[in-house]
C-alpha cells in the first residue's frame, strides 16, 4: 500500500509541471528541470540523512539502464 501512495503522490508532483507553466513566463522543460533538480536534491539530502551508501558494484552492474534513463 505505501508503495502505491509513493507512485501516486510522485505522478502528482510531476503533473504539477503543466500547471506551474500556465502561472509562470518560462518554459515548461525548463520548469520540468528545475523541478527534477530540486527533487533529486531533496532525495539525496534524505537518503544521507538516513545514512545510506551507495554501493558502487550495483551502480556499475546498471549503468546502462542508469544512463539510458538519464537521457530519456
Amino acid at each position: 500500500m505505501k508503495e502505491k501512495l509513493s507512485f501516486i503522490l510522485s505522478m502528482i508532483i510531476f503533473g504539477a509541471v503543466d500547471v506551474f507553466s500556465k502561472y509562470i513566463q518560462i518554459p515548461s522543460s525548463e520548469i520540468a528541470l528545475w523541478m527534477s533538480l530540486i527533487g533529486s536534491s531533496f532525495l539525496l539530502l534524505i537518503f544521507l540523512c538516513n545514512k545510506g551508501k551507495f554501493e558502487w558494484k550495483t551502480i556499475l552492474q546498471n549503468k546502462w539502464p542508469l544512463v539510458l534513463s538519464s537521457i530519456a
